[in-house]
């Protein structure tokens, strides 16, 4: 059966596994991410309002996704893609985009970005 997407309000995710595949496609608002260490796991969806803290993702995908007024702090992509991926009013704090194990960086392809910020980030 498939999974049907959801909607997370004023909800907080915190730790290691506090995310899941099956969470990839659903719309967050106003929620707050912790501690997620994430392997190719991505976010396909509408995220508003929210936070990501001492984040890891691992080979993720962020394709098509539209994030809007979400902050980014302390986290790290390996490897990870951003296709078609909408950033509004988006802030990131001392965030690094690294190389994975066979040296491939993060991509950005075909990103639009209005209105953001990048503060002591790397790559």
């Amino acid at each position: 059966m498939a999974h049907m997407a959801s909607l997370h309000e004023t909800l907080d995710f915190s730790g290691p596994s506090a995310f899941s595949r099956r969470m990839q496609e659903d719309t967050f608002i106003h929620c707050s991410f912790d501690g997620l260490q994430l392997e190719g796991i991505g976010l396909e969806s509408v995220v508003v309002g929210s936070s990501f803290k001492n984040c890891s993702w691992y080979w993720g995908i962020f394709n098509t996704a539209v994030l809007v007024d979400v902050t980014f702090v302390d986290c790290t992509f390996r490897g990870t893609h951003f296709g078609g991926a909408t950033f509004t009013r988006c802030r990131f704090e001392r965030c690094r985009f690294i190389e994975d194990n066979l040296n491939v960086g993060c991509k950005f392809n075909e990103c639009s970005w209005y209105n953001c910020e990048q503060v002591d980030c790397v790559g």
